[in-house]
Parts: structure tokens; sequence; C-alpha cells
């Protein structure tokens, strides 16, 4: 006979919320979050509006204790575990399925800067964490869920964390693809091929090999150019 499947509850998924606040230095919301743990109503009133709970960005900018290269994995881990607790708040229990589901669409793509005017396209490591960790994070609520333990994955994730193990792994993608791998300031301004400064945020798929634009960029000024 197969095990009954694991679920989760509020109590247990507002633990490593709690705790990434805490590693991040991230006192404010931290407080109104402890106070607010009994879940339901309470918990719901610190989402909504301008400047709200879900307006929290965790950043070396916004005064926190963090690596850069760490600002991808606490923003997705942030993003998911509190929609998980935000829908504990309405049922007492979530299964894997349902907690993955209440995190958002699975749909999910790389993100950077592209000029419109000769072609040339860059990504952020960061970029490339927050596509990775869009779906690792999900598998691993689902993992954690289902070994009763999503307290443990979460710090197994935290501890383990490389983005250079991100970027090693899509190199060749990138370069299939025909996007250059770098820190990007000020989009791309002025582009460093051909000096110009239409420059956009752009978007691509994944292919499961490749990356290739998606349908709703901008257009390319010249279209006969082999990059479009």
């Amino acid at each position: 006979m197969f095990g009954r499947k694991k679920k989760i509850t509020f109590s247990d998924a507002i633990k490593p919320l709690i705790s990434l606040l805490e590693r991040t230095g991230e006192k404010h919301w931290l407080g109104h979050v402890r106070k607010h743990r009994s879940g339901g109503s309470s918990f719901r009133s610190i989402f909504g509006g301008m400047g709200s709970f879900n307006d929290l960005i965790i950043c070396q900018a916004n005064g926190h204790s963090i690596e850069k290269e760490r600002e991808a994995l606490a923003n997705t881990w942030l993003s998911c575990l509190s929609s998980v607790c935000y829908a504990l708040t309405q049922q007492e229990e979530l299964s894997a399925q349902d907690a993955v589901s209440a995190c958002g669409s699975l749909g999910h793509q790389l993100q950077g800067v592209r000029c419109l005017e000769c072609g040339i396209s860059h990504v952020a490591p960061s970029n490339l964490a927050s596509f990775e960790l869009h779906h690792r994070t999900r598998k691993r609520i689902s993992e954690g869920i289902e070994k009763g333990n999503l307290m443990g994955v979460f710090e197994e994730e935290w501890l383990r964390f490389e983005e250079s193990e991100i970027v090693a792994k899509y190199r060749e993608a990138l370069a299939a693809s025909d996007i250059h791998q770098s820190e990007i300031f000020e989009m791309m301004r002025p582009c460093p091929k051909c000096g110009g400064n239409d420059t956009a945020i752009y978007r691509w798929d994944w292919t499961g090999k490749k990356f290739t634009p998606s349908s709703d960029n901008l257009k390319l000024r010249n279209l006969t150019r082999r990059w479009s």
C-alpha cells in the first residue's frame, strides 16, 4: 500500500520564511511576520497595497546582509514561501502539488538586454540564476513537503548555492543562442558593439538546448540582420 502523501501546514511553512528574513537582516518585515505568525487574516493583513510585504526585494541596495550572488536565491525563495504561506491562511494544509501551484506559473523567461540596432545580447549572472531558480525552487519546495522537512531543504539550498555553477551550466546554451554573459549596467548604454543607445530589456524562451527570442520583444530596427 502507498503511504499518505505529505502535506504542509502554515506553522511549518512560515519557519523557513522567518529564517530567510533573519539570514538576510530584514528587520522590519521580520517583526511583522513574527507578529502575525498565527496565520489567517492576521498574516494576510501584511499583503496588498504599496509598500506591503509583497513589495519586499532583498538586495544589497536595500541594506540587506547578503552577497550579491545570493540575491536571486533569496528573492525566489521569498516569493515562493510568501505565496505558500498566504495560501495556507485560506486552508489548513497543502499538498506538494498545491503548494507549487500557489507559487505561480512555471512559465518563465531568461531576461537580459539587447541592442535593437546591431542585435548584440547580454545577460548577467543574476539573470541566469533567476531563470534557473524559478524552476529549481519549486522542485525543492515539493521535495521538502514530501519529506516533511521544508525547513531542512531550504537550509540545504541556502548553504550549497553557487551562482557560478548555474553560469557554467548554461555557458554552451548561451553561445549557441548568440548571447553574451556579462554584468549589465544602465541598460548596456552605449552598446559595446555599435556604440548606440537603442537598447532594451529583452527576453528569451528556453527550448531545452538553447534560448530563442520570445514573441513579446521589441523588434530589431534592421530586420535583415542575422540576429533577428
